[in-house]
């Protein structure tokens, strides 16, 4: 078995792993990263369906915080930022929809008396939200609580059901009632104690988010989002301080690319289908065994060579001063498992906490259909896990929703083309077979959309299954992540969705609060 050494070795080659091993490299350390796929980017990356460069994982990030954006910038791909057409989304019920109310965080109204609030709720329902603010600031909480719970106590049920679990089943495939709300809006007790209510503190956060983009444009000076010249390039709107999420074209695959691309100029070394196997303590450093994947598959190439970066025919060890894990949290449990050598000691791998995997299914349809022309449901839609005539949970009408996707489809040989996007996945609910594809998602999308379903005529279609990234984070999973990073060594590094929160934005926060 061959020997190598690094100054830092990153395991995994997600988002997560090639923000820390882009840090780790600007700081000036030696780094390697190693990736078991034959790609890195994990589930950011892209698909072509009918001749179109397609997302086939997360279409957007989100701008609240800026974080995400600033990297975004720091890599060069500033010119490349677009943001969404103006076009709202719907909730979906099995007999009607409405537009998703556009102030608010995670279903959370921050004006639960507005026009679109109480088209969504009702007047009784919008009046029983609005009654929160009248609650003592402290009602309704406990430690661990559920988002749904906490949305059940303090703005009613009808909040819950049409707002909260659409947007929580669609997004985080999870129960709102079973999903730990520091999970996914971590601070926002602390922010509702100094605001006085959770209307107030969620009102809070958008004025935050409103007028840290309108900062940032400011320092920017004037620009636009436009997509770079092209078969489909055009000029984009301008910026919009309120705008919640941001891509960039010609899919969001561009990001872990000039990651890795960075990470090389500056001097790393990035090593594709190779799996970490084993780990143990080697004095004062640590000892990888490295094991290659799919020998036939090619590594990634480096940025100054069209030769291949060095892979291993066999496996070899790699010695490190410093690990950083960034793998789902079954994989991270099994390497931890090598330290557990002293049985006095806690084990740091029982310390990882229990999340069950939430399997989600993509399908991409690329149709021809002059009735979507008119974008009958808005940008796309989220099904109220209520609804029983649908299977889909979310659906995106991407050619609507994104200008650089409209253009580059809806061309004047194909003027009505339109690519659509549904997603299944409800948790504990197996997903769909496949062999159900494509006629289940033509049907959900007619439902949605509110079309004839023989409107829809299919051009090109694919799946994209997404089996590990996804958690169902339980009660006490803040606390258990806390005691697991006050046990590690200190020359050893945790990070991905599971334990840095779900969203480019948590990963981003959570690696820049280290560096």
């Amino acid at each position: 078995m061959t020997a190598t050494a690094t100054r830092t070795l990153v395991i995994g080659g997600g988002f997560a792993g090639l923000l820390a091993a882009l840090r780790a490299a600007q700081a000036g350390e030696q780094v390697t990263l190693v990736e078991a796929d034959s790609v890195t980017g994990g589930v950011i990356r892209s698909a072509v369906v009918d001749g179109l460069d397609l997302n086939a994982g997360p279409e957007a990030y989100a701008s609240r915080g800026g974080r995400v954006q600033a990297l975004v910038e720091e890599l060069g791909l500033a010119d490349r930022v677009v943001e969404p057409a103006g076009s709202s989304s719907f909730i979906v019920l099995d007999d009607h929809a409405f537009a998703s109310p556009s102030r608010a965080v995670m279903g959370l109204p921050a004006q639960p008396l507005s026009a679109e609030s109480r088209r969504a709720l009702g007047l009784v329902g919008s009046l029983r939200a609005a009654a929160e603010r009248l609650l003592p600031a402290s009602y309704g909480w406990r430690d661990g609580i559920s988002i749904g719970e906490l949305t059940r106590r303090r703005f009613g049920r009808r909040v819950l059901d049409r707002l909260v679990a659409p947007l929580i089943t669609g997004v985080h495939s999870a129960d709102p009632m079973a999903l730990e709300l520091e999970t996914v809006l971590p601070g926002l007790r602390r922010r509702a104690d100094q605001a006085g209510s959770v209307q107030q503190a969620v009102a809070g956060m958008l004025a935050e988010r409103d007028a840290a983009q309108r900062g940032r444009a400011a320092s920017a000076g004037p620009r636009t989002s436009a997509r770079p010249t092209g078969a489909a390039g055009r000029s984009g709107a301008p910026v919009r301080a309120g705008a919640a999420v941001r891509a960039v074209t010609p899919t969001m695959a561009a990001i872990p690319e000039a990651m890795a691309e960075r990470i090389r100029e500056l001097g790393g070394t990035i090593r594709t289908s190779t799996r970490a196997v084993s780990l143990v303590a080697d004095g004062d450093a640590w000892s990888v065994v490295l094991d290659p994947v799919g020998a036939d598959r090619a590594p990634e190439q480096s940025a100054d060579s069209t030769a291949p970066e060095h892979t291993a025919s066999a496996p070899e060890r790699i010695t490190a001063d410093r690990l950083v894990i960034a793998t789902d949290p079954d994989t991270t449990r099994d390497l931890l498992r090598g330290l557990d050598t002293d049985p006095a000691q806690a084990s740091l791998a029982d310390l990882v906490p229990a999340s069950r995997p939430v399997p989600v299914r993509l399908c991409t349809l690329v149709l021809q259909a002059p009735a979507l022309s008119r974008h009958p449901r808005g940008n796309g839609a989220l099904v109220a896990p209520s609804a029983t005539t649908i299977t889909a949970k979310a659906m995106t009408h991407a050619s609507a929703k994104w200008d650089h996707v409209r253009n580059a489809a809806r061309t004047d040989e194909h003027p009505h083309r339109h690519v659509i996007r549904l997603s299944y996945g409800r948790g504990d609910e197996p997903l769909p077979d496949r062999g159900r594809f494509p006629d289940l998602a033509l049907r959900d999308a007619a439902r949605i959309l509110g079309v004839e379903g023989a409107g829809l005529s299919l051009v090109d279609w694919t799946l994209t299954d997404i089996t590990r990234t996804q958690r169902r984070a339980a009660a006490g999973h803040s606390d258990a992540v806390a005691a697991l990073r006050s046990a590690l060594p200190a020359t050893i590094e945790l990070s991905g969705a599971w334990i840095d929160g779900t969203g480019l934005e948590a990963i981003t926060r959570e690696r820049d609060t280290r560096s």
